[in-house]
């Protein structure tokens, strides 16, 4: 790889670090009002954000959500996990556990929030 090349690669790095800086803090600032908006809109919000200083989940904490979830009589909750890498592996573990618990739940992604639709 040239020097130039290298350089590049480099400032790419930079680039996509500062644009991921900018989000979690345009995420930070807008969050409480994000939480207040969708707790007027649902009856049911779930703030699935890790507190400061965790790094993992309780055990069973999926099934427990999704036990808690099937029996709202809401359709749609509104899940808030923190940002884009938090809200693709957040659906693709409550997807593992709908298909563990055969759940009849469908999700959809849109940025940060998630939405669980109880089927039928």
């Amino acid at each position: 790889m040239s020097p130039w090349e290298k350089r590049l690669a480099q400032d790419r790095k930079e680039i996509f670090a500062e644009i991921k800086r900018m989000r979690e803090e345009a995420l930070e600032r807008k969050m409480p009002e994000l939480i207040a908006r969708l707790e007027s809109e649902c009856p049911h919000v779930v703030d699935a954000r890790l507190k400061q200083g965790k790094t993992r989940r309780p055990p069973n904490w999926y099934v427990a959500l999704l036990r808690d979830f099937m029996a709202s009589p809401d359709a749609v909750w509104g899940i808030v996990p923190g940002d884009g890498e938090a809200a693709r592996h957040f659906a693709i573990c409550m997807r593992r556990v709908m298909r563990q618990q055969k759940t009849e739940a469908r999700i959809r992604r849109k940025g940060a929030l998630i939405y669980l639709e109880r089927i039928g």
